[in-house]
């Protein structure tokens, strides 16, 4: 059973993951990625503040800060496409990770 904390953290990374595998497609508006910014940045950060608290992210936390700042529309970083979509990928697949370790975690 996942406890409530780790479910919430679990929902938003998915919603994170999903997100991210569909800005591959390069066929979105500039909005979308100004979205996807706000999107993974507000998750990553979340879960960076919850990670002393949710014993698998712990170790995560530096991590998903560096994707916080890599994402922040504030300071936005820009990157032409070729370069976000690796990014991305592999940000999803690093988040995927997040998602089953917390699965798996015990209440």
């Amino acid at each position: 059973m996942i406890s409530k904390e780790n479910k919430t953290i679990h929902s938003l990374l998915i919603v994170a993951t999903v997100t991210l595998f569909i800005a591959i497609i390069p066929i979105w508006p500039y909005g979308f990625y100004t979205l996807l910014r706000l999107l993974v940045c507000g998750i990553s950060g979340y879960a960076a503040y919850k990670s002393k608290q949710i014993k698998s992210l712990e170790a995560h936390k530096v991590s998903l800060i560096i994707i916080a700042v890599l994402f922040n529309p504030l300071f936005p970083v820009y990157l032409v496409r070729t370069i976000w979509t690796p990014i991305d990928i592999g940000i999803s697949i690093y988040f995927i990770v997040l998602i089953k370790k917390l699965k798996g975690e015990a209440v």
